[in-house]
């Protein structure tokens, strides 16, 4: 990504392969080693005729997409890795100051972030890198400190600030995006199962994103659901990845693929798929697959299955009940062309120890 892009900044982001989102990059957090980039998602989705060629390139003279620039915020705050944030495939399309009440969302990610690095330990180091970070200070002192002597026993996912007048304004509700920094491009974040959840919502459903995200999950699209997968064993492993946005439906179409004997790189290309879908059903594929190729009776599936099976707990810490419950199998994976694999999954599952305290 050869483009800087700074706060302010409007982009349009891909949502597929004909659709694109915009967003509008609230901060750019430097920090040692990378940046943080920040992020609100609009509520706007442009296809190829909506003033974005096929490299999701900005055609100044559409008004359908400087319109999208004026839409309305449908993500308050993400938060991305920089390679997350390049192969968004991020198009600058306008550019215009920060408002300070379009913080409300980062400023809930700057407290999720800081209660996490509380309970690991880590809160000091992480300080010292944002010490000189002006927009840290600011949404600091634009968000009041609760006095803990005085908040009730019941825990709440809510949060509140007060006016000038002494009043509250509105709850702010801690969603998702309010923690966490995303290592995945946004048109993998925003099918998440967990975001999805978010937007069948009453509150979120009727937004242009939600619809069009949603829509990708409704059992009518089976025919083309079944096309990718005929794609995908027809060597077409491109197909097979356009999969991930349809989520569970897509899940189940492939997990009916491992049934019986298939070719090892049919295999694998289905388990990294699964993977990538990051769902509960996924995992379970996963697991099952795994558990029903491995062991002193392991067949010749038996590689691709440990394979996947590492991959997934690589990618999670083996934190998914799917794959948590099978971690002492990782021991009885002998071949010698894994050990690394075996290893970098041993790796992940005592740093999400650490991370969680479990």
């Amino acid at each position: 990504m050869d483009e800087t892009f700074c706060a302010g900044d409007i982009i349009t982001y891909r949502l597929n392969t004909d659709n694109y989102g915009i967003a509008r990059i609230l901060h750019v957090e430097e920090l040692a080693l990378h940046n943080h980039y920040h992020l609100a998602i609009l509520d706007a989705v442009l296809s190829d005729q909506d003033g974005v060629d096929s490299y999701g390139v900005h055609a100044a003279s559409e008004e359908n997409a400087e319109a999208a620039g004026e839409a309305p915020v449908f993500i308050d705050h993400i938060a991305l890795m920089p390679e997350a944030f390049a192969e968004s495939g991020p198009v600058l399309l306008d550019s215009r100051p920060v408002e300070d009440d379009e913080l409300d969302g980062y400023g809930l990610w700057l407290d999720a972030t800081r209660e996490n690095l509380i309970r690991t330990g880590m809160i000091r180091q992480y300080e010292e890198e944002l010490e000189d970070d002006a927009m840290f200070d600011q949404v600091d002192e634009d968000q009041p400190v609760e006095d803990e002597t005085d908040a009730g026993d019941e825990e709440t996912e809510s949060e509140s600030v007060a006016d000038d007048s002494g009043g509250e304004l509105p709850e702010i509700e801690r969603k998702p995006w309010h923690s966490g920094v995303y290592s995945r491009p946004l048109a993998g974040v925003m099918f998440d199962a967990e975001f999805r959840m978010e937007f069948v919502k009453p509150e979120m459903k009727d937004a242009a994103v939600a619809r069009f995200i949603n829509s990708f999950f409704d059992e009518s699209n089976m025919d083309t659901i079944n096309e990718m997968v005929q794609s995908l064993i027809d060597g077409d492993y491109g197909a097979g990845q356009e999969l991930v946005a349809f989520g569970d439906v897509a899940a189940a179409a492939l997990g009916n693929q491992l049934q019986g004997a298939i070719p090892e790189q049919l295999a694998d290309d289905i388990l990294n798929i699964l993977c990538d879908m990051g769902t509960m059903r996924a995992y379970e594929l996963i697991a099952t697959f795994f558990m029903n190729h491995s062991g002193p009776l392991a067949d010749d599936l038996g590689l691709p299955a440990a394979r996947g099976f590492c991959y997934a707990v690589m990618l999670t810490g083996g934190t998914p009940e799917p794959l948590h419950r099978h971690l002492d199998r990782l021991d009885d994976i002998l071949y010698p062309e894994l050990s690394h694999d075996v290893a970098s999954a041993r790796d992940a599952v005592a740093n999400a120890a650490a991370m969680f305290g479990s």
